[in-house]
């Protein structure tokens, strides 16, 4: 969650516009949806194990990462056996990584 002012708008709209170019040289799908009030930069497909968001809001720009199958699945001892700090941890570190190559 980063924090926006009202002439930050503009930059927020480069930075996205940048981003999905920047991506998308990297062959991996990125589409960018603007309305009235929200911008919406979407990576990757909801079917894919992975995908990503950034998005903004009323005043604050989002960052969002979708993961599933086998990553999930790897993770689900971590609820069974209650170590959350482990599983934030794979989360965060996976989050990261996920951004980070893009």
């Amino acid at each position: 969650l980063l924090l926006l002012q009202s002439d930050d708008l503009h930059s927020v709209t480069q930075f996205l516009r940048t981003s999905q170019e920047e991506i998308r040289r990297k062959r991996i799908n990125a589409k960018l949806e603007s309305s009235l009030n929200q911008q919406i930069l979407k990576i990757a497909s909801r079917r894919s194990s992975r995908c990503a968001r950034i998005y903004t809001t009323d005043n604050s720009l989002k960052f969002e990462i979708e993961l599933r199958n086998n990553f999930i699945k790897d993770c689900n001892y971590l609820l069974v056996k209650d170590s959350f700090e482990e599983l934030e941890l794979k989360l965060v570190e996976e989050y990261l990584f996920y951004f980070g190559k893009l």
